[in-house]
């Protein structure tokens, strides 16, 4: 230990007096931790993520009701979808034959009518049809009979079926088709037709534009388009329904099942009137259906005249008798025993 401190002595003696430089600077220690304050560091240490990651990892609160709720509802909700574009029907005038061309023109705006308020459709009537066609549009439509005119019609105003019929009165009835076409693709194809006869009043036949439309635009549901009718009629008359007897009135109760559609019941009974009424049955609803019966006076009833001539025939006998009576006395002879 000795020679060990001696030879430190000796190598600080041996290396001359020290330097002020030399000398161990008293602030150098705090100078580093400065240095390192002041280094880019720092700003990084600024925009740490730890907020972030306390926020990740602490557990979010019970969810209430509310939120559960609101997360079902968003996780059910479908996909949104732009809104389908209604389907385009032109709705042609029917063609009309002589003594119907009022009735053809009324039933016309009827169907328009009721194509409108069919679930995704939109009718296009004539009247529109002209204003949004040329000028050359009347003559046109005029001429329009032919299947493949009216796939050209619809095509000019963006209409994809086209409704047409005819209206012609054969001997008091009403003859009526309407066809439905689909002229997707610029030809027509029929995919519906609906015929019916009507005796009845001209406001009645309005009434037969729904049924029409609803069996025309779902011919494979046509079977499930019915109705019922209930038959009011005079007590003892013979009811008779599309032909068919159905006893004397009153009924038991409505007719069922009944097609919707125009439908003939008559009533006959003795003293009285014949009478036939056309009704029109729509889809789900029940028609009453009430006739009544005139009574015919006694002088216009068939069996007043052959009784009154039988009377008359008897007293001309007698009255013959009597004169040969008169003139042939003679006669009494025959009353002899």
């Amino acid at each position: 230990m000795r020679r060990s401190a001696a030879c430190f002595a000796l190598a600080v003696a041996l290396s001359g007096p020290a330097r002020a430089d030399d000398a161990p600077d008293p602030v150098a220690p705090p100078a580093a931790p400065q240095a390192v304050a002041a280094s880019p560091p720092a700003p990084t240490t600024a925009a740490a993520p730890a907020p972030t990651t306390v926020t990740t990892a602490t557990a979010p609160p019970p969810p209430t009701a509310t939120t559960a709720a609101l997360t079902v509802t968003a996780a059910e909700a479908p996909p949104a979808t732009t809104a389908t574009a209604p389907m385009v029907v032109a709705v042609l005038d029917l063609k009309a034959g002589e003594g119907a061309t009022a009735q053809a023109q009324a039933l016309t705006t009827m169907l328009t009518a009721e194509v409108a308020a069919l679930p995704g459709k939109r009718a296009i009537s004539r009247n529109e049809l002209k204003a949004l066609m040329s000028h050359q549009a009347d003559s046109q439509l005029a001429g329009c009979a032919e299947v493949q005119c009216m796939a050209d019609v619809a095509q000019l105003v963006n209409a994809t079926m086209v409704v047409s019929g005819t209206m012609q009165r054969l001997q008091g009835t009403l003859a009526l088709g309407v066809t439905l076409f689909d002229v997707a693709g610029g030809e027509a194809r029929v995919v519906g037709r609906q015929e019916a006869a009507w005796r009845g009043s001209d406001q009645d036949l309005l009434l037969l534009a729904r049924p029409l439309v609803q069996r025309l635009f779902d011919p494979d549901n046509a079977g499930t388009h019915k109705g019922r009718v209930e038959l009011i009629a005079p007590a003892g008359a013979q009811v008779v329904f599309d032909g068919k007897d159905h006893g004397l009135a009153p009924l038991a109760g409505p007719l069922t099942d009944v097609a919707s559609g125009a439908h003939r019941f008559s009533l006959r009974k003795d003293g009285f009137a014949p009478l036939d009424l056309d009704v029109v049955v729509a889809r789900g609803e029940t028609t009453i259906a009430r006739g009544e019966l005139r009574e015919i006076p006694l002088t216009d009833q068939p069996w007043f005249w052959w009784t009154a001539g039988g009377v008359v025939l008897v007293a001309a006998g007698a009255g013959a008798l009597a004169v040969l009576s008169l003139e042939q006395p003679t006669t009494v002879v025959v009353g002899k025993p």
